[in-house]
């Protein structure tokens, strides 16, 4: 009588060992890392041993000189249909073989005895035991056995098929025998499925880091092609950029810092809304607005000055806008009647740092809310928008033109407009931190605008503002707030996209086409909010489909990857067998290796070995509920 259920198999693990357990996993926690599957499974290992560190630990990678083995397992094999999609690359193994990682926890798990594992697994095998929901069954084991088993696994289908799996260390991999290593495993999974060699299939995934080593900020290639070579056939192969960037990293730092600004202002006058009449008067007219900086007679002279100076200027100064219309009969996005050209006389970095530096052209709202942002308390900023509007219609009265973009239609802007108009009434019952946020909205998209159409990434229409929002002074007072954080977000999409660009112009130099073309991708694929982003660590990922020509000099010639991957496959009626090989710069984190000892072959020195490790990954599919496997 078969025995059910997740406690009778915990019974039974804890009679071979009571400290032997099992918990289900998600495969993105430790399987993925194998490239194994891509489910929920059941994972039976010894009680983890939790280190808590105080700061930095040294990875390092310890190479193996294992000669290679027959991957055959003693006892009752295991079982679970792992199709080739579901040996997907392991996209967090990698990284370079010495790095430094920040972590306050690393959990190692201890191994099941070897023999323990086969016969858990042959019980499963067999129906006597029955896992929880028919899960997948992985055992962690030690690697000390002959063939260096650090991993057995089995499922059963619902119809019946067992697929059984085995992990191995095997033989360090030497740069240099890259046809050799290749040839060796080919012959080696064909001998063993006892089939044609006509009826092989092969995949090979291969990925490259090429910047960061940290959860906050990385850029990583992944290769796909079909052909069994290590060497990248550029024609062949596909490419997929996996990015994880961060939306507070240097490069666009005082956009970001604007936009938490004018987060920060907002939320201020959505408390002072949620209160009475009474208690928002006194709220708003003593609330500090920058809490880092410290009121005093002198911050606020120096602002009067500054707005009295920039003011002057303006009189004598004439500015353009940055325009890209889409030409006539184009539809898509960039590329048809596109740029053109991937040669540029200034880089989006440098763009993004002329914005930043107060480099492109302003209109008098930009510079005024720059000065104004400063302002310490609402009352500092009610005296400084009362100078600003007198020293404006005075310039305007003595004839005077004012540089207001034309598509602006902030209350201020609106205000400007009718001064030039001969309305001097004064709009002193406005709200002034309303007055300010909206002039820091139209900044921050003007500032993007500008930086994505200097550059010619995008047309201008594809910059256009969320639909639904009325004009700033179209806003009735109770859907003002919410109409501002639907301008957050839009300005916060705006800010990933630009951080995604700024991360991959940085590290691939990307042509132009190229990068117009994930421009495009980046414009379809991000959705962000401001919440999100920030319940995120203000953290985004993105994978996006690349051009291996693009990218060529990153994957080619001498440059090595960060994990190579290549899966054997033989199928026909009755059976079916396949071997994955992973080569990783990293050890796994649920098998710490051991230091080999190379004494008995002193030309096999680490100086010469590539810094990989080498694990192969052995299923066989048994079909027609056949519960054993031969070859």
């Amino acid at each position: 009588m078969a025995i059910a259920g997740v406690e009778a198999l915990q019974a039974y693990i804890h009679s071979l060992d009571p400290k032997y357990t099992l918990e289900k996993l998600s495969s993105s926690e430790i399987l993925k890392e194998l490239a194994l599957v891509s489910k929920d499974i059941i994972f039976i290992y010894k009680e983890p041993l939790n280190i808590v560190l105080n700061g930095d630990y040294e990875v390092k990678t310890i190479l193996s000189d294992v000669a290679d083995a027959e991957q055959t397992l003693d006892g009752s094999p295991l079982p679970a249909p792992f199709s080739q999609s579901d040996l997907t690359l392991g996209e967090y193994l990698i990284g370079n073989a010495d790095q430094t990682v920040s972590s306050k926890q690393v959990t190692k798990y201890a191994a099941v005895q070897l023999q323990h594992a086969r016969s858990l697994l042959s019980l499963i095998n067999t129906g006597k035991l029955v896992t929880p929901s028919s899960l997948p069954v992985f055992i962690l084991t030690p690697g000390d056995d002959y063939q260096k088993t650090i991993l057995l696994g089995m499922e059963r289908d619902e119809n019946g098929v067992i697929t059984t799996l085995s992990a191995n260390i095997t033989d360090a991999f030497i740069e240099g025998n890259n046809k050799m290593f290749v040839d060796q495993m080919i012959e080696q999974h064909t001998k063993k499925s006892c089939m044609s060699p006509f009826e092989l299939s092969s995949t090979v995934k291969s990925t490259y880091r090429i910047q960061g080593v940290t959860d906050n900020s990385h850029v990583e290639l992944h290769l796909t092609w079909d052909t069994p070579t290590m060497e990248v056939p550029v024609s062949e192969a596909t490419t997929e950029l996996l990015l994880t960037c961060s939306l507070d990293c240097e490069a666009s730092h005082g956009l970001w810092n604007d936009l938490q600004r004018l987060v920060r202002f907002i939320k201020l006058i959505q408390s002072w809304k949620s209160g009475s009449s009474d208690e928002i008067s006194g709220d708003r007219m003593n609330a500090v607005l920058n809490p880092k900086v410290e009121s005093n007679p002198g911050l606020q002279g120096d602002i009067l000055t500054r707005l009295t100076q920039v003011i002057e200027e303006d009189k004598h100064t004439y500015i353009g806008e940055t325009r890209r219309k889409k030409p006539a009969g184009v539809t898509g996005g960039v590329g048809s009647g596109g740029p053109g050209s991937d040669v540029f006389d200034v880089s989006l970095g440098q763009v993004v740092t002329q914005v930043m530096g107060g480099e492109r052209s302003e209109d008098l709202s930009d510079k005024l809310w720059t000065i104004l942002s400063e302002c310490s308390t609402y009352k500092d900023l009610t005296s400084a928008f009362q100078l600003a509007f007198q020293k404006i219609r005075s310039n305007i009265q003595e004839g005077c033109k004012v540089n207001i973009l034309s598509k602006k239609c902030s209350r201020f802007v609106s205000a400007v407009r009718n001064l030039l108009k001969g309305d001097y009434s004064n709009p002193g019952y406005w709200d002034k931190l309303e007055i300010l946020v909206e002039m820091g909205i139209e900044k921050l998209r003007t500032d993007y605008s500008y930086v994505f159409l200097k550059v010619d990434l995008v047309y201008e229409d594809q910059l256009a503002t969320p639909d639904g929002i009325p004009k700033f002074s179209e806003m009735s007072g109770d859907e003002w707030g919410s109409h501002m954080l639907s301008y957050v977000n839009y300005l916060t999409r705006l800010h990933t996209i630009l951080s995604i660009l700024l991360q991959v112009d940085d590290c691939i130099k990307l042509p132009h086409s190229a990068l117009s073309h994930l421009t495009l991708a980046a414009f379809e694929t991000v959705s962000l909010t401001y919440d999100q982003a920030e319940n995120n660590d203000y953290r985004y990922q993105l994978r996006c489909p690349l051009s291996t020509l693009n990218i060529k000099k990153f994957v080619t010639g001498s440059k090595l990857f960060s994990t190579w991957s290549l899966h054997l496959s033989h199928e026909n009626k009755k059976r079916a067998m396949s071997t994955s090989s992973l080569l990783t710069m990293n050890p796994l984190p649920i098998h710490p290796l051991q230091e080999q000892d190379n004494r008995e072959d002193p030309d096999m020195t680490l100086a010469r070995l590539s810094p990989f490790q080498h694990y192969r990954l052995v299923t066989n599919c048994i079909k027609l509920g056949t519960l054993s496997s031969k070859g």
